[in-house]
């Protein structure tokens, strides 16, 4: 299988890096019938609340510098 990487980096907030996130998720998983990954960076965890409603108190990418096995922190959806 052929993995494509996607990223939206800017230093500066309120450029729309969370919207188009999910904007360009959803498209390639209905019309591309593609899975994805969306991996939150941002320390405000944004796109982890808005698109897996996970709460401050789930595990988040912060959990996996700290030593926290990946496989513990993904959520999966349907």
């Amino acid at each position: 299988m052929k993995t494509k990487l996607i990223t939206y980096f800017n230093i500066k907030g309120g450029i729309y890096k969370t919207s188009m996130s999910i904007i360009t998720a959803y498209e390639l998983a209905k019309d591309k019938n593609k899975r994805i990954l969306l991996w939150d960076l941002d320390l405000q965890e944004n796109l982890t609340q808005y698109v897996y409603k996970v709460n401050h108190e789930d595990k988040t990418t912060i959990d996996i510098v700290d030593g926290l096995s990946a496989e513990d922190v993904i959520v999966k959806c349907p």
